[in-house]
């Protein structure tokens, strides 16, 4: 459900005052602002909004990551590629 800060309240899309349970703490929506315009790298087109965002992601088949790319050595990709197919080729014939 998705609510609304009017008049130092929350209110639902019908208009109605949000309910708040009785709690030990405080107990209220995570609210969270929107972001900073930005160009979309995969599209090119301004994204205005976490909608927009999420919809140019999906579009493009992308996802949010912080961590870098990581290198590798083909060589060494290319053994350990070989090493799991030697491990997936006896696991059928039930040898592990």
């Amino acid at each position: 459900m998705r609510y609304v800060w009017r008049n130092g309240d929350f209110y639902d899309s019908d208009g109605n005052r949000m309910e708040i349970p009785k709690r030990d703490g405080l107990c209220m929506p995570m609210m969270q602002s929107d972001l900073q315009e930005y160009e979309s790298p995969a599209s090119g087109k301004m994204i205005t909004s976490r909608s927009a965002q999420r919809d140019d992601l999906k579009r493009h088949d992308c996802v949010i990551s912080d961590k870098p790319r990581q290198k590798f050595d083909p060589e060494e990709y290319k053994h350990r590629k070989a090493q799991q197919a030697k491990m997936l080729e006896r696991r059928k014939a039930g040898l592990v």
